[in-house]
């Protein structure tokens, strides 16, 4: 083949790459929007609630979300920064 059309076969595997993050990047995205909306529906539950033995279930609950929030949008950062990191192209 020639040197050419590997390049562009090369040049389209890792624009496949790249697409693939943006996709795994946006499906993340879409569950953390989620995740703090559940958030906020504990939340909400918590402060109304009357029972000490619910309201520490809610508590434990909420915790939990949190910290899988926490470290989603800790891989969202990373994908985005691995994203944008540009990459070199040999001509």
């Amino acid at each position: 083949m020639k040197r050419s059309k590997l390049l562009k076969r090369l040049k389209r595997l890792l624009n496949a790459s790249a697409s693939e993050q943006r996709r795994q990047y946006t499906e993340l995205m879409n569950t953390l929007k989620q995740l703090r909306q559940k958030s906020r529906q504990l939340q909400q539950r918590l402060q109304s609630c009357d029972q000490a033995q619910e309201k520490q279930q809610l508590e434990e609950k909420l915790a939990i979300l949190q910290q899988k929030r926490r470290k989603g949008l800790l891989l969202a950062r990373e994908l985005k920064q691995r994203s944008a990191t540009p990459r070199k192209t040999q001509k």
